[in-house]
């Protein structure tokens, strides 16, 4: 049975803001250059933010102002535009980029530095063109960010005159899964599409071109990898008549999630056939690689009847749970769930109300650390699965953590090519597994103990009145 505790209001969570989002939607625009209009601080996020695109991905130029208190007192318009000015004489330059992006932060917005008017004084002076999207921190979260991206690029390039093609449709929402692996999970997720004879159209955003969405309209429905809501985009696609589809769709997590998502995709927009074939196909290659491995057994019998918490961003959580229940018999007890809006969180409950008939699991909404650290306790998981924001919470408890979800901010590793969604992506899961089913068996402690070189004892220290006698 699922039992439900609802949002306690208390949101100490690690989710983040509209500035974020934007920063990595317009970093996968590969022709194109950031500015960013914000205080130094907000520079330093924004480059780790933008880290999450760049293994096999894009990297673009990402600007800043260097807001000082003296510009917010006095305005920092001049000191933007100065700015902005280089940007496009560099440009002009080298030509290697066709969109100046203008960015603000919350101190700069709440100033009302004149965004609009340089970008449209740059773009009539060097012409090139120049978009200012303002956003502060505190108008929203990650999905905002993305959304205000999104419609610029909608807004500013697409061609309402282009008719829709059968077989294609654009990606959203790529930021939005909630995996950690997002670089490697969505080239997995076009290889599998296309394989079922669906065309992807655009991804918004990943490595896309300004170019690209120019033809966004020939799509003939836009997939949104995540239920959170994208006010602008989904006003922009219903005035213009475009499908939104797959919000209620699992993430293809696993073999029976990807089974599940690949035949729903496949029947709506390709070829049922084609997706089985493929999905054959990648089997046999899991099969080949862990038949005969003495390792891959260990691991999967070890993981079966364990008990589990997880936490994230909701589609994530929600496919990583049925995931490691269907998949490997392990028994996911705990599963907290961080959503931006009711309809992520809502989303991901009905995903996970296939597991209510056989097992017996708590599912929080958007938890606090607090509440969520305290049901891990109360049923006694064996490990848990999360952010890498959450270790040393969880292993605080003494609980091993894996780190599969959330972003690039606190230095995720993510240098193995190979994704975790798909069928072959069990591969890459077996490997995490194999490594937190060794931390939950070996106690580091027990190991000093049974060391043979002692480390050398360090002296008593006493109070500040002993050490002066």
């Amino acid at each position: 049975m699922m039992k439900v505790v609802p949002d306690s209001g208390i949101h100490d969570r690690f989710i983040p803001c509209m500035e974020a989002g934007a920063v990595m939607a317009a970093t996968m625009v590969r022709d194109s250059v950031v500015v960013l209009h914000q205080s130094p601080g907000c520079y330093l996020s924004s480059t780790h933010w933008r880290s999450n695109n760049v293994p096999d991905g894009s990297y673009v130029k990402l600007l800043t102002t260097g807001v000082q208190q003296n510009d917010l007192i006095h305005g920092g318009t001049a000191k933007l535009r100065k700015h902005v000015r280089e940007a496009a004489e560099e440009i002009g330059r080298s030509g290697k980029a066709k969109l100046i992006w203008i960015l603000s932060s919350c101190s700069t917005s709440m100033v009302q530095d004149d965004l609009e008017g340089v970008a449209r004084e740059v773009e009539r002076d060097y012409g090139i063109k120049t978009v200012a999207v303002d956003t502060p921190g505190f108008q929203g979260g990650l999905a905002i960010g993305l959304d205000a991206i999104y419609n610029a690029l909608m807004q500013n390039y697409a061609d309402k005159s282009v008719q829709p093609e059968k077989g294609k449709i654009n990606l959203l929402g790529t930021h939005l899964m909630g995996t950690r692996n997002m670089i490697d999970d969505v080239p997995e997720i076009q290889r599998l599409l296309e394989a079922a004879g669906i065309q992807v159209n655009v991804t918004a955003t990943f490595n896309s071109k300004t170019e690209d969405f120019v033809a966004f309209r020939a799509a003939e429905a836009n997939y949104v990898l995540s239920p959170e809501v994208l006010p602008k985009v989904e006003d922009w696609c219903a005035a213009q008549g475009m499908e939104i589809w797959g919000r209620d769709v699992v993430l293809p997590v696993g073999l029976a999630n990807t089974e599940e998502w690949y035949l729903a995709v496949a029947a709506r927009f390709g070829d049922v056939d084609k997706a089985k074939r493929q999905l054959r196909e990648d089997m046999a290659r899991v099969k080949k690689r862990i038949g005969i491995d003495y390792n891959a057994s260990w691991v999967m019998q070890d993981v079966a009847g364990k008990r589990v918490g997880l936490v994230g961003y909701a589609p994530f959580v929600a496919a990583m749970a049925r995931c490691m229940f269907f998949d490997f018999n392990a028994r996911p007890v705990v599963v907290g769930l961080w959503g931006e809006s009711p309809r992520a969180i809502e989303t991901a409950k009905k995903q996970l109300e296939v597991m209510s008939p056989y097992l017996d699991f708590e599912v929080l909404e958007n938890p606090s650390y607090h509440e969520y650290a305290t049901a891990l306790q109360r049923e006694k998981v064996d490990f848990a699965i999360g952010q890498i924001n959450d270790r040393p919470l969880v292993e605080g408890l003494g609980i091993p953590n894996l780190t599969l979800g959330g972003f690039y901010f606190f230095n995720h590793w993510t240098f193995m090519p190979w994704p975790f969604f798909g069928v072959r992506g069990i591969l890459h899961l077996l490997t995490e597994l194999g490594k937190v089913m060794l931390d939950l068996h070996i106690d580091k402690e027990s190991w000093k103990a049974r060391s043979l070189i002692r480390p050398p004892e360090r002296p008593a220290v006493g109070t500040c009145g002993d050490r002066l006698a």
